[in-house]
C-alpha cells in the first residue's frame, strides 16, 4: 500500500465476530485500522464504515427494545 494516496478508505464488516467483547473494537483499532491509516498517512476522519451483521451487538439492541 505504501505510495498510494487515497481521499478515503471504506471498510465494510464484519469487523469482528463477537461484538459483546467489550474490548473488541479496540483490539480492532489497534491491530487492524491504526496500522493501515498509517501506512497510508490517512487521518481517521477519512474512514466510512459499513458494519456488517457480526458488528450487530443483539444484547445492547435488546436492551434499547431495538430487537423484538
Amino acid at each position: 500500500a505504501k505510495g498510494l494516496r487515497p481521499d478515503f478508505l471504506v471498510f465494510s464488516g464484519d469487523f469482528v465476530n463477537n461484538p459483546e467483547d467489550e474490548k473488541i473494537y479496540g483490539r480492532f483499532v489497534e491491530s487492524v485500522l491504526d496500522p493501515v491509516l498509517a501506512v497510508l498517512e490517512l487521518p481517521p476522519d477519512r474512514v466510512i464504515t459499513c458494519p456488517g451483521n457480526h458488528d450487530l451487538s443483539f444484547a445492547e439492541m435488546k436492551k434499547r427494545e431495538m430487537v423484538y
